[in-house]
């Protein structure tokens, strides 16, 4: 890369659609410098043989095969449910309804 790390953060702003003046961009441009100077050691590491990983989690953690199921009863789906409404969970209104309407926002 070699363009400068003021033309980066000019650009990036450019495309953020930020306006940043002069002085912004240049106390900006220090982390920018940073943050590319960590890619290029990034670029410069050996991994000749090295075959990652394909997963952070163990392979014990493995999805179960996507099998179809039975749904459970609404009955029991229910019965932990604090205030059941209409056959659905109920939930505490947090939004003001409108003038003319009723709690189904109709």
């Amino acid at each position: 890369m070699k363009d400068s790390a003021l033309d980066l953060v000019g650009r990036l702003s450019a495309l953020a659609r930020l306006e940043l003046s002069p002085a912004e961009a240049q106390e900006v441009a220090p982390h920018f410098r940073r943050i590319l100077e960590a890619f290029r050691a990034l670029e410069r590491a050996d991994l000749e043989g090295d075959e990652g990983s394909v997963s952070a989690a163990p392979r014990s953690s493995r999805l179960r095969a996507d099998e179809p199921e039975p749904s459970l009863e609404r009955e029991q789906l229910l019965g932990n449910a604090p205030e059941p409404l209409e056959g659905f969970y109920g939930i505490p209104q947090v939004i003001p309804s409108a003038p003319n309407r009723d709690r189904t926002g109709r």
